[in-house]
């Protein structure tokens, strides 16, 4: 069934991504239901939780949080619009459709650790060598923006001066980095974020390094970068 799905839109003149994400939540969803178990009990995936459960656990509560709400809109999640990792492990013990979603989002991602380690070493096989892309902004709407909000400056945006080739400038959206913050507590959040890529890349692009040593800021209110 999966297979002439995926072959189905494998013919497709052009990638359907609504479509493809479908599919792949469907066959995830039927895989947790029949190798979850064994998988979540097993040595390998023990290990992994246990070196990154300090991600792991707030982020599959965001995804259940997020698709409960149907928003990836924190601040319309009522009770929950502000990280509290107290109020999340009571929701998780105290409510087994929470619980559940949080083990496939722990699957998931396990799934994934095993592809990405497969492929990193299949790539130093064949002499190899991986380099990851770090975009420099995160989602206004993202996990980071909910659980560490005071490293980020969520009343601006950011964006490119006018120039050549866009008159306007740009705006792209999200927020800018709260440096003070972050350097309070030893620069923690790259720190973690750098050791994790360097489980699967050897070497990193940072998109865009100009954005450590200026960046463009704008107005929340703003449309254009106009007004940077």
């Amino acid at each position: 069934l999966y297979t002439a799905r995926a072959a189905q839109l494998n013919r497709l003149p052009e990638l359907d991504y609504e479509k493809v994400l479908k599919l792949k939540g469907d066959y995830s969803r039927d895989l947790f239901q029949q190798d979850g178990e064994a998988v979540l009990s097993s040595d390998e995936y023990r290990d992994f939780f246990g070196k990154n459960k300090y991600w792991l656990f707030p982020y599959a509560c965001y995804c259940y949080l997020r698709d409960k709400n149907h928003t990836a809109n924190f601040r319309e999640w009522g009770d929950y619009s502000r990280f509290d990792e107290e109020q999340l492990k009571r929701l998780q013990e105290q409510q087994p459709e929470a619980a559940k979603e949080m083990l496939y989002w722990y699957f998931v991602q396990f799934i994934l650790h095993k592809q990405f380690s497969g492929v990193k070493k299949y790539a130093h096989q064949k002499g190899v060598t991986l380099k990851g892309d770090i975009p420099i902004g995160i989602n206004r709407d993202s996990i980071d923006a909910w659980t560490t909000p005071h490293l980020f400056n969520m009343d601006t945006q950011t964006g490119a001066p006018p120039d050549d080739f866009s008159f306007y400038g740009q705006n792209w959206g999200f927020p800018t980095y709260n440096w003070r913050a972050m350097e309070e507590d030893g620069y923690a959040w790259w720190i973690s974020r750098f050791r994790k890529m360097a489980d699967y890349f050897d070497a990193y692009r940072i998109d865009h390094i100009l954005g450590f040593f200026r960046i463009w800021e704008i107005p929340l209110d703003a449309v254009q970068g106009l007004l940077g």
